[in-house]
């Protein structure tokens, strides 16, 4: 059965016209499109170019003759539509598919929903479930899709910030619930281990997500109940001591030095400032310390000590680590 024209969105349109026809025969062009609107379309050499929405489209077109667009495409296609409710959303459709070159926006859908997060968040469910399977033969109801540490195999977060194991405690409603931290960071609850504060904390408290950080308190020194991360902020405030250690040394020996560093057959250049920090020479970033910069420049961050990995030249006109330099 045939639409009628009036359920069309599209109702008349021209392809592949070469652009010469603007300029040599306006007044055909323009009986055919004169007050019309839609969506047009710029090709160079049968390549899309360029896409737009215009609601006088011979105005339009003459525009992009003298415009940035100017010598750059050779035929067109115009599209006119029966009312301009969806042409927004069509040339954005446009847009985002084709990619054309000439345009520099990427377009938007006003009032669409972007589903890419909530397909993530549900593509995570399934697949940790998946696990479980394979895994234990068996969905976890109880954690909600919350992994234990037979499923977790990343390092225990709490690891580089204790020493010895120690008891955390988390209130809810009402009650207190009782974990442990054993000695190398992993935390234990009801016969499970975990990994991570947060993912011990949801388990607990049967949420999809939570900041366990912020929400298990141990016992401190003084003999308060504080938040977890009090143990990281130590450490931070710990490392940033040592950092202001090293500076001095850097800016004492080294400063005004021209440091290099090579890694995969390739040399990195730096300079030591007055103040101690490290400047790289190709992008001019500067770092408080040497594995901060070797860091940055070897885009790894394991078994990194900057102090082995960058050099500096001696009195001899040897490139030795720096470290030697303390």
């Amino acid at each position: 059965m045939i639409r009628k024209s009036e359920d069309r969105l599209v109702t008349v349109y021209l392809e592949n016209i070469h652009g010469d026809v603007l300029t040599n025969y306006p007044q055909l062009v323009r009986a055919y499109i004169k007050g019309k609107h839609g969506i047009y379309a710029l090709y160079n050499k049968s390549k899309l170019y360029y896409v737009g929405l215009a609601t006088n489209l011979s105005r339009r077109l003459k525009y992009h003759l003298r415009d940035r667009h100017k010598g750059m495409w050779d035929r067109f296609s115009i599209y006119i539509t029966k009312d301009h409710q969806h042409m927004k959303d069509l040339e954005s459709l446009f847009l985002r598919i084709a990619k054309p070159s000439g345009n520099k926006v990427k377009g938007k859908f006003v009032k669409a929903n972007l589903l890419n997060r909530r397909f993530k968040n549900d593509l995570k469910r399934q697949m940790m479930r998946h696990v479980s399977i394979l895994v234990d033969g068996e969905i976890d109801r109880d954690a909600g899709g919350v992994r234990s540490e037979e499923t977790n195999k990343k390092a225990p977060a709490l690891a580089p910030y204790i020493e010895g194991g120690f008891e955390i405690r988390m209130e809810y409603k009402g009650r207190i619930i009782k974990a442990r931290v054993g000695t190398d960071g992993k935390i234990s609850y009801k016969g499970k281990t975990y990994t991570s504060p947060s993912i011990a904390g949801a388990y607990a408290r049967r949420k999809k997500t939570l900041n366990g950080w912020k929400s298990w308190k141990y016992k401190n020194k003084e003999g308060d109940w504080v938040y977890l991360d009090e143990i990281r902020k130590k450490k931070a405030k710990s490392k940033k001591r040592a950092g202001r250690k090293s500076d001095k040394l850097l800016a004492k020996k080294l400063a005004g030095k021209r440091l290099r560093l090579t890694y995969k057959g390739k040399t990195y250049s730096a300079y030591v400032l007055r103040s101690g920090r490290i400047k790289l020479r190709h992008n001019g970033k500067i770092f408080d310390s040497p594995t901060g910069a070797a860091v940055a420049v070897m885009k790894r961050r394991q078994g990194i000590t900057g102090w082995g990995w960058w050099k500096f030249r001696n009195r001899k006109g040897e490139w030795v680590p720096i470290s030697e330099a303390r």
